[in-house]
């Protein structure tokens, strides 16, 4: 009986990252995910397919998203001690309008301070998971 020769796993050059099953099958998702700051996979596979790329052992900067401005429309004041802010976020996603419900913190500038907060992260993190999904 002959053994056939099992081919030499495929490993990513930039990460060590050891690719399971048939070749380079899932090089593209996986480059596209972990380094797409580091070089386009368009651009990156030609080298890794040719044996030529060179690891950067450095990841790039991802540009930072701006900041969203939040401004409070409104605070009412219900008897079960709930509070809504209303809020409008501009970012360069577009314009938002949120309705923040919490419990009475006392203030009335506590409680727009809570809720412009909440809402700054929550459009700052909509803005980074969509600009990501946007580049895969």
């Amino acid at each position: 009986m002959t053994k056939q020769a099992r081919p030499e796993p495929k490993v990513c050059p930039e990460c060590d990252h050891v690719f399971q099953g048939n070749g380079w099958d899932g090089i593209d998702a996986h480059w596209k995910a972990k380094h797409s700051d580091v070089m386009p996979y368009e651009e990156a596979w030609p080298l890794i397919k040719s044996g030529t790329y060179k690891r950067t052992g450095q990841r790039a900067e991802r540009p930072r998203v701006a900041a969203a401005t939040v401004e409070v429309l409104g605070i009412e004041r219900h008897l079960n001690n709930q509070v809504v802010v209303k809020i409008v976020a501009r970012s360069a996603l577009g314009r938002f309008q949120f309705p923040v419900m919490f419990e009475d913190q006392g203030s009335r500038l506590q409680n727009e301070r809570r809720a412009i907060s909440e809402v700054r992260t929550l459009v700052e993190e909509i803005a980074v998971a969509l600009r990501l999904r946007l580049e895969s």
